[in-house]
């Protein structure tokens, strides 16, 4: 299976960033797919379909992490990928959590965000 047969799940609540990181992706030849939140994705996944996920990690929310430990809850094992604006110190943190494929500080490339994705996609 190809990373282009696989989905890239963006969880971001802001719905222009959102957008603009589908059509990124779709640009790449990706599939994404684009939920305002951990709930919306959870709700909406199809289990047993193979891809990865990109999340925007908010500081004053722990949606992120909720949103990993009930995949993990349900067998559900997408490799992640976290987007956030906080430190170095706070990054090694969020890394260690089970499921984190990778973890990205804002502002970050397009270049370093499609390699992360293309690395979680292999080991989906």
């Amino acid at each position: 299976m190809t990373s282009a047969e696989r989905t890239v799940f963006i969880v971001e609540s802001h719905a222009a960033v959102g957008d603009s990181m589908r059509a990124l992706l779709e640009s790449a030849g990706l599939h994404a797919e684009v939920y305002r939140s951990g709930s919306q994705f959870a709700a909406a996944f199809e289990t047993g379909k193979p891809g990865c996920l990109v999340l925007n990690v908010d500081p004053s929310s722990l949606n992120a992490f909720e949103l990993l430990d009930l995949l993990a809850a349900r067998g559900i094992a997408l490799p992640a990928i976290l987007i956030t604006w906080l430190n170095d110190a706070a990054i090694k943190t969020l890394a260690t959590h089970p499921g984190v494929a990778a973890v990205l500080q804002k502002p970050l490339s397009d270049t370093v965000l499609l390699g992360a994705i293309e690395r979680a996609l292999r080991h989906a």
